[in-house]
């Protein structure tokens, strides 16, 4: 399975190369193949450390050149929408940081896409298995709340 990494601006890098690039290498079956950065520079040094071979500084072309299974969208939450529907588009499975799109209807736009194109869409929901939201839906569920 390849794994393409979509990132952007500083803030960004730094959660993918702490946390999300290592997280995708230690499946013994994803190979993480291509990052995309605004920023060329830092995508370079990020590919390096982590033996990513593609680098590319726009998504349309990264998309274009590259034959991906999945592709994790941690762009700021304005790109989110546009870029999971282009990743659809190119039957890529998607797994995409909070909010999917700014809209109802993009969401539902991009959900018919994703199911005449047979591939999935994932939100990230990173906090739902937190133990204080697993109490609050206990407590919900209880009617303690």
């Amino acid at each position: 399975m390849k794994v393409e990494r979509a990132s952007c601006g500083p803030s960004w890098s730094r959660k993918n190369s702490s946390k999300l690039t290592p997280g995708w290498r230690s499946i013994p079956t994803v190979q993480v193949i291509a990052i995309v950065d605004e920023n060329e520079r830092r995508a370079h040094r990020l590919a390096e450390r982590y033996g990513i071979k593609s680098v590319y500084k726009d998504y349309g072309e990264m998309l274009d050149s590259e034959r991906l299974d999945i592709v994790d969208i941690c762009t700021p939450p304005y790109l989110h929408g546009t870029m999971t529907e282009e990743a659809v588009e190119n039957r890529c499975h998607v797994v995409v940081e909070k909010p999917l799109a700014f809209t109802f209807q993009q969401a539902e736009r991009i959900f018919d896409l994703a199911q005449r194109e047979g591939v999935v869409v994932c939100p990230v929901f990173n906090y739902r298995y937190c133990e204080s939201i697993k109490n609050a839906k206990r407590k919900l569920a209880e009617g303690g709340i």
